[in-house]
């Protein structure tokens, strides 16, 4: 006699398979989206933070240029005065919408976020759809 699986044995186990599945791919995707919206907040923080950091410096040379994460266009922060006024850092589009904390600032339904940073330095986040 052969040594191997029954059918039912094989059936129980797939069985098995497809309910562990069923449970572990949503909470996986999840993960991924909330990574992914943390992610894109964490950028346009840490961006948001060099152009305070350049407006409230308050410095006449020529400024710092930082590329919109989500346009690519310059933004100039610091520098010259006239050219220190309220900015808007605009994060990229989440790929699901959800919750966000930003800057202590909690939206429960968030499609992108946008931090201003004020020309004397001061931030605050946006919620954008």
């Amino acid at each position: 006699m052969a040594g191997g699986f029954t059918l039912v044995e094989l059936l129980i186990t797939v069985a098995i398979l497809g309910v562990v599945s069923a449970v572990a791919i949503p909470s996986y995707l999840g993960v991924v989206d909330r990574t992914d919206r943390k992610a894109k907040v964490a950028e346009v923080i840490g961006l948001a933070k060099e152009c305070a950091a350049a407006n409230a410096g308050g410095s006449d040379g020529p400024g710092i240029v930082i590329s919109d994460p989500r346009t690519g266009r310059p933004v100039i922060c610091g520098g010259d005065p006239r050219r220190r006024w309220r900015k808007n850092i605009k994060s990229q589009k989440f790929a699901k919408r959800g919750p966000v904390d930003c800057l202590g600032q909690n939206f429960a339904n968030a499609g992108s976020v946008w931090v201003r940073v004020e020309d004397d330095g001061r931030m605050r986040c946006i919620r954008r759809n």
